[in-house]
């Protein structure tokens, strides 16, 4: 059902600027328009577009339901602080967009309390599922032969969705033949549509077998 990054698309989607350097630029330390080079600042303009759809993620069709679930079990206000305001609860103020093990940790605070049975992934946990397409398309910052994985909002808003909601086994999220012949239940259907390569008409179907 859902489909994996290809090398091509990751390429695409990388970001030389160091993960320093793009924080800089976003807090206002650095003027875009005077100390960045024309090259970073295409790349700074990308990363605001990121931005801008977490902020906009209540207005995302896709993205609206998922966003209420959670603050409908976790509380709005929760919900609010921690996924959209990372810097007020991760070491050293650190905004978007983060690394693995910040967005390991702000996960774990975000789904803190929910019982023993609700773990947060860890952040090779994190890589894997972007890795087999079971979370949204992150880009990629960073220099050299070893860029990271860059985690904005909608990243944790996924991920805490998937561990919350969405009962199923990767193996059986990830095969078409699978999903067609499940009873696909709407939390599901909420959260294959913020994936990567899914097919909506596909979704659909599955979800109106539960009538």
């Amino acid at each position: 059902m859902t489909k994996q990054i290809t090398p091509r698309a990751a390429l695409r989607s990388r970001i030389s600027m160091t993960r320093e350097r793009l924080r800089r630029a976003i807090s206002g330390e650095l003027d875009p328009k005077e100390d960045l080079s024309v090259e970073e600042r295409a790349e700074y303009r990308k990363v605001r577009e990121e931005i801008k759809a977490d902020t906009d993620m209540d207005l995302d069709p896709d993205y609206a339901p998922l966003l209420q679930a959670l603050k409908d079990r976790l509380g709005a206000r929760r919900v609010n602080e921690l996924v959209f305001h990372p810097e007020k609860t991760l070491p050293g103020e650190v905004t978007y967009p983060l690394d693995n093990d910040e967005a390991a940790l702000l996960l774990a605070e975000l789904l803190k309390g929910q019982g023993e049975d609700i773990a947060a992934p860890a952040a090779w946990t994190l890589e894997r599922m972007v890795e087999e397409g079971l979370l949204p398309q992150t880009p990629q910052v960073g220099g050299g032969s070893l860029p990271r994985n860059a985690y904005f909002a909608r990243h944790i808003a996924a991920a805490a969705y998937r561990i919350l909601f969405v009962p199923e086994r990767p193996e059986v999220l990830k095969a078409e033949a699978a999903i067609a012949q499940h009873r696909l239940a709407p939390a599901t259907a909420t959260y294959l549509k913020v994936l990567p390569g899914t097919d909506p008409q596909l979704i659909m179907s599955a979800v109106k077998q539960t009538g």
